[in-house]
């Protein structure tokens, strides 16, 4: 028999037979649909002898059976998963999700909170997400345009928050049931891990898509190793859950009950992020059926996922700011009062609250303070130093080689610089390019030993 065809064994013929009659089908329809020309090559197919390989699996696949299993050259592997498919997923969802339920409150349930010693339940400040169906920086508007959308009466109050409050919020999770393939953007601290985390734990105990099982995984922690996803989550189960048959995580995906949740893609180093991409695209391409949620940073997402929904996280609004502050405060009453009578003070403050990271800040300080810091030009040097150094230590992320050899100071340096450049020219806005040249300026200077333009940050917030 030649390597280009096929023989049906015993048991495959009779599997074909049955599905001949169960279709109500003839042999001469079934030559039709095939598009053959000769009756004798159906024959040869129901007699046990050879076809053209090409045809053989068009027949079974017309008769809806699985040539391999006709053929007898199903494998081992195959027939563990065959044998698979009369077990009831239900009970293995449910087992998946008992033995993996540990692991996850463990890697989801909690939080570390910046400066605080020790972490603390997810759910102790967890507040409810919305999410813009659009991300608000693709609409193709000039600055122009932008400027227009935007009250000056406000400005130095809510600054963009202001512009985000005008747009429609739908709520986080009935936008993921709605999607099966979501790629979440946020700005830095605007809440998406905390989001993501949210869902594994709510997937977990059965209050959000119940019917699938939450998997959890920190790109950063993926992209350090050569092999697919699959591979990874594989292991981690077999590492983590004590799950050890591959194939249980197999039939998961394969009957999309699965709930794939990659976090900060933007975290990936720039020299293994386009095979990340990848690892994503083969999953989801694998898989059309398992529900898959990525986040990323806004500024850091240029790549387009085929088949992914992009949606943008909304700065908090003034209900999810008071929900935040009296979970934060537990619900007393006099100090979320004077946390808000405080804020209303200081309004050129007041719109850092819209960003839950500069939220948490406030929080801190005042839980330390009673009060803000009277000098504001304080509260933002404490605000840049948080987000440049601490945020990204106390998350452990990696930084592209070109950013790292820059110190805090260098950094401030360079943005402040940027600051000044763009005041004196008296924009508001002004484009990604613009911004990029003054840094490449600054770096490019810095590293041939030029003198760099300094901007004393007394003088800056002077202006």
């Amino acid at each position: 028999m030649s390597d280009q065809s096929l023989i049906a064994t015993k048991a495959g013929i009779n599997l074909a037979k049955n599905a001949l009659t169960g279709k109500k089908l003839t042999q001469e329809k079934l030559m039709e649909l095939v598009d053959v020309q000769s009756r004798s090559t159906i024959s040869n197919f129901f007699t046990g002898k050879p076809v053209d390989r090409q045809i053989f699996v068009t027949i079974c696949e017309n008769l809806e059976i699985n040539w391999q299993e006709v053929s007898g050259r199903l494998s081992s592997q195959s027939k563990k998963s065959a044998a698979k498919e009369s077990i009831d997923i239900e009970s293995l969802v449910q087992l998946a999700r008992k033995q993996c339920a540990a692991d996850i409150l463990k890697r989801c349930g909690t939080m570390q909170i910046l400066t605080m010693p020790q972490e603390i339940g997810l759910g102790e400040i967890y507040t409810d997400v919305k999410l813009f169906d659009r991300v608000l920086g693709k609409r193709f508007l000039t600055e122009k345009e932008y400027l227009a959308e935007l009250d000056p009466t406000d400005w130095e109050q809510t600054g963009f928050a202001g512009l985000e409050l005008r747009k429609d919020r739908l709520d986080g999770l009935e936008v993921v049931s709605q999607f099966l393939r979501l790629m979440v953007l946020g700005r830095p601290g605007a809440g998406k891990t905390t989001f993501l985390k949210h869902l594994a734990i709510l997937c977990n105990s059965e209050k959000f898509e119940p019917e699938r099982v939450p998997i959890f995984v920190t790109l950063q922690d993926y992209a350090r190793n050569e092999e697919s996803l699959e591979s990874f989550i594989r292991r981690k189960w077999n590492e983590d859950c004590g799950i050890s048959d591959p194939l249980v995580l197999k039939d998961i995906l394969e009957s999309g009950q699965a709930l794939i949740l990659l976090d900060g893609l933007d975290e990936v180093i720039e020299s293994r992020r386009l095979a990340v991409i990848r690892a994503i695209e083969n999953l989801a391409g694998a898989y059309d059926q398992a529900r898959i949620v990525v986040t990323c940073r806004i500024a850091a997402k240029e790549y387009i996922f085929p088949k992914f929904r992009e949606v943008q996280v909304a700065e908090f609004d003034k209900w999810q700011i008071q929900s935040f502050v009296s979970k934060w405060f537990e619900q007393d009453k006099e100090r979320i009062s004077k946390f808000f009578a405080k804020l209303e003070e200081r309004p050129r403050i007041k719109h850092q609250a819209s960003n839950p990271l500069l939220l948490t800040f406030l929080c801190l300080i005042f839980e330390d303070r009673n009060d803000f810091y009277e000098n504001r030009a304080l509260l933002y040097e404490k605000g840049i130093d948080l987000l440049m150094e601490r945020w990204d230590s106390s998350r452990e992320k990696e930084r592209d080689a070109v950013y790292k050899g820059l110190s805090t100071q260098r950094k401030e340096e360079m943005l402040s610089l940027l600051a000044f450049e763009t005041f004196q020219e008296e924009l508001l806005l002004f484009s990604r390019d613009r911004a990029a040249n003054s840094i490449a300026t600054y770096i490019k200077d810095l590293s041939t030993g030029q003198k760099v333009a300094k901007v004393g940050r007394e003088g800056f917030y002077k202006r």
